[in-house]
């Protein structure tokens, strides 16, 4: 018994060091190919950005995943 418990604690210990989500927080790069930084300004992207709908990648903990109206990367994206 004392083995499977310390093998239960072991795997818990991995699922909760490794098994996080892949959000990151404000400020950090996002979205497909790193192109959007996660903001989260009133609710929604500080002002001359955009939200990246649908971006394949990375999403922000608590905020969205914006870039810039200006970047040429965007050109073609809502």
């Amino acid at each position: 018994m004392r083995f499977n418990t310390e093998l239960l604690l072991s795997l818990l210990a991995t699922v909760l060091l490794f098994g996080t989500s892949v959000a990151v927080p404000n400020g950090y790069h996002c979205g497909y190919n790193n192109y959007g930084t996660c903001q989260n300004y009133r609710g929604g992207c500080n002002p001359g950005f955009v939200r990246l709908y649908g971006s394949k990648g990375k999403s922000c903990d608590d905020g969205y995943c914006c870039m810039s109206k200006d970047d040429p990367r965007g050109v073609g994206r809502k």
